[in-house]
């Protein structure tokens, strides 16, 4: 496609040069294409305070990690659609490297334990398997902090 990341591409420069791709790459660069459009509006809805739309977005990002990039599992699949069944959910994906079983849930504030306790069951039921669920709150994570110099000696 003549980038040197997909960071500049479009859905338009994809369309025009997918059959010089596989189907994987294909597939894959279609995911990293609609992905960075996801992270914008994503950012747009934490912006005007809508977690419907944040939650339709992950999971889209879900389902294109499961069908174009091809690293979900079906454990991973059924949390995430277990969760999905949920009132409370607003959204669910599967996060990390997809090979294993870590997923996360944007869940309505104050439904946290009937959403664990539903998901649970739901995913127990699919399984067999007992799932762990943690509540989390986001927080500004890593930050670089320069300190004054008197605070240091």
């Amino acid at each position: 496609m003549g980038l040197s990341s997909l960071r500049g591409a479009d859905m338009a420069l994809l369309e025009k040069n997918r059959s010089c791709m596989d189907a994987d790459t294909s597939n894959r660069a279609e995911h990293v294409i609609k992905e960075n459009i996801r992270v914008l509006d994503a950012v747009q809805a934490m912006e005007k305070n809508d977690p419907r739309k944040l939650g339709k977005l992950i999971y889209k990002s879900h389902e294109s990690l499961r069908d174009c990039f091809d690293v979900s599992s079906p454990a991973l699949n059924d949390i995430v659609e277990c969760s999905m069944e949920e009132p409370a959910c607003f959204g669910a994906r599967m996060t990390g490297a997809g090979f294993g079983g870590c997923a996360i849930a944007l869940t309505e504030k104050g439904k946290e334990q009937e959403f664990i306790r539903n998901v649970s069951l739901c995913y127990e039921k699919k399984t067999g398997l007992e799932p762990a669920i943690y509540v989390c709150s986001p927080s500004d994570g890593v930050a670089v902090k320069t300190l004054k110099k008197s605070l240091m000696s």
